[in-house]
């Protein structure tokens, strides 16, 4: 994004002001203060979206001593993305404090604002824009390297008015009078009869009704999941017979698994979707012990190592794991089927 671009969003977005973020000398990036990050964590975002902060009980501390960097705290939380109460996007933020990046005595303080920050400017898209936190580093705070931000300019060079043109002469042709020739009268019947006749102008389209108002996308793609509900289709198989653009695709599909309507499975390219029955049903807590952890001792039994069964977890369900797939709604028992299917293939052909 061009700096004009961001600047505009910072003040007009997000609605910061001059003082809240500058340019830094050395690597040419935008850093915002703290307290400018504070500001967006806690106003209405664009979209109708609200930043969910966790609170104080949910942080994790992490302290060691023997670390890469010795004596080291690291502190870490999951931050949330919520549209009218439904969660988007998560972000699981670290923070971290060691005496090499650490010149104060607040290192829980530090390490929490760092934490904070990064969750917050990765939410809004910022932190993917190159815009840093001040807390990141001493440096940032330099103020031999700050350069004051003003609002971008844009300058026209001056033009100098044209004269006007004059106009072109009219030239005027007289018309030569013809005497139209006298003809026989037979002969002037029988133009007449051969003159060709006017065909009938062609009948215009109707125009569409004004008040005809189209299906949200949203609707569009459950309808077609439920009249194929027992098919599995990608991304590109339901924009095309849609005839939708797959770039309008990502928020009407998010909201139909949200809302536990849609099923998805797979990662990356190989991701597919399908209407959500009984058997898509994410499992509950109970029905992991009872479902995953005998599959798992079955899969086992086959011969398929740990490394493996990971591999074909993470292309079931998009996830490195069975529980962190149960634990974000990837996991059901239909999945479950098909991870020992695969697992039963890969003995195959071995």
């Amino acid at each position: 994004m061009a700096y004009e671009q961001l600047y505009q969003k910072l003040i007009n977005v997000y609605g910061l002001s001059e003082d809240d973020f500058w340019m830094h000398k050395q690597s040419g990036k935008l850093i915002i203060k703290h307290c400018g990050v504070q500001k967006i964590a806690y106003q209405d975002l664009p979209n109708k979206t609200k930043i969910v902060v966790p609170e104080l009980k949910n942080y994790v501390v992490h302290q060691t001593s023997d670390g890469l960097r010795g004596k080291e705290l690291v502190i870490s939380a999951q931050f949330e993305l919520h549209h009218n109460n439904v969660c988007l996007r998560r972000y699981v933020s670290f923070g971290e404090a060691n005496e090499k990046n650490l010149r104060s005595d607040y290192p829980w303080a530090i390490a929490e604002k760092r934490m904070f920050d990064r969750a917050v400017l990765a939410l809004v898209g910022l932190a993917q824009e190159g815009v840093y936190s001040d807390e990141e580093a001493d440096t940032f705070r330099d103020p031999k390297q700050k350069v004051k931000i003003s609002k971008p300019r844009v300058t026209k060079a001056p033009t100098e008015a044209a004269a006007p043109k004059p106009a072109p002469p009219v030239l005027v042709v007289e018309k030569p009078s013809v005497l139209e020739p006298e003809f026989p009268n037979d002969f002037k019947e029988a133009a007449i009869r051969t003159r060709p006749v006017p065909m009938p102008p062609k009948p215009m389209p109707p125009k569409p009704n004004a008040m005809e108002v189209k299906k949200p996308l949203q609707d569009c793609i459950l309808e077609f999941l439920e009249e194929n509900s027992t098919k599995i289709f990608s991304r590109s198989e339901i924009c095309g017979s849609l005839n939708m653009n797959t770039n309008d695709f990502l928020y009407p599909i998010t909201m139909l698994i949200t809302s536990g309507k849609v099923a998805r499975s797979g990662e990356k390219r190989g991701t597919k979707y399908q209407l959500r029955m009984e058997k898509h049903q994410p499992l509950t807590r109970e029905e992991y012990h009872s479902h995953w952890v005998v599959a798992s001792d079955v899969i086992r039994d086959m011969g398929v190592d740990q490394l493996d069964l990971k591999t074909i977890v993470r292309k079931v369900t998009g996830h490195p794991s069975a529980i962190v797939a149960q634990q974000n709604g990837a996991l059901t028992k239909q999945s479950v089927e098909t991870i020992i299917n695969m697992s039963k293939d890969l003995v195959v052909s071995q």
